[in-house]
Formats: structure tokens, sequence, C-alpha cells
């Protein structure tokens, strides 16, 4: 997996959720420069999705999440060159109104905090512990699977 983090909260504007997300007013909406958004908390975590594939993808034999060079246009040449590694931006927030990216990525630095506009934060999930256990697991499977 290349540079795929999870979306953990996203900020939408009304008019862009009216037919695409009738049900994200969780926290309710939030005036941002005279636009109403809508903002979506998203509860799923790596340490949920990690025993899936474990356990439903039974003849997955090469796993690694880490971050290829794009830039280079190599990355699906070199996939099989990924070390595993559990990134500290594997998480992320979508905030329609900002730019030039929508994507903001948690995790770099110090950054564990994320504050949108008209007040609203998010911060980078507590579960390190809960995700590296999960991660460890995952690769150590798909591990004993490739030599067998």
């Amino acid at each position: 997996m290349d540079d795929c983090p999870i979306v953990i909260a996203m900020r939408l504007e009304e008019a862009q959720c009216e037919h695409i997300f009738p049900e994200l007013i969780d926290r309710g909406a939030v005036d941002y420069n005279k636009f109403r958004s809508l903002v979506k908390d998203v509860e799923i975590r790596w340490h949920d999705i990690f025993p899936q594939f474990q356990g439903k993808l039974p003849h997955l034999k090469n796993f690694a999440m880490g971050q290829g060079d794009w830039y280079k246009w190599h990355c699906f040449e070199e996939r099989y060159e990924i070390f595993p590694t559990l990134l500290n931006s594997r998480y992320c927030v979508f905030d329609c109104g900002i730019g030039p990216s929508q994507w903001v990525e948690f995790g770099l630095g110090s950054r564990k905090t994320y504050c949108g506009g008209s007040g609203w934060r998010i911060d980078f999930p507590e579960c390190d512990e809960q995700d590296m256990r999960a991660f460890a697991e995952l690769v150590h499977a798909v591990e004993v699977r490739s030599r067998a």
C-alpha cells in the first residue's frame, strides 16, 4: 500500500452533501467563509483494517505499507521494494475549503491536531499501540504464508 491514509474526518460544503452524503451532520454545521459546511467523523482505524486483511485475504503473501517514489514514476515497478512501515501520516482529514490540496496529513513532525475553519478541531487518533500490534500481526502472518 503506497501512501494510503485513512480519512478520520471530513468537512464538505452543504451543497456537496445534500445528494451524496445526506447523513453528514454528525458535528453539526459550521459557517466557513459564508458557506455552510458539515463535518463528519469517520471512526475506522488501521487496527480495524489490518485483521481483515489477515483474515479475508488468505493468499496474501506480500504486504508493505510505505511511500514509493512518485516523482520519478517508478512507484509501480518498485512496489516490492517498499519496506513495511507504519507511517506517521497514516491518518488524514479532508477539508473541502482549503488548498492547494484538501487532504491534510497528521503525524508529520509534531502535528497531532488539525484546526479547521470556524473552530472545529480534529485530534490525531490515540491508537499507536493498537495499530502497531495489528500491523505486526499482519506482517508476521504474511511472512509465514510467503515461506510456506
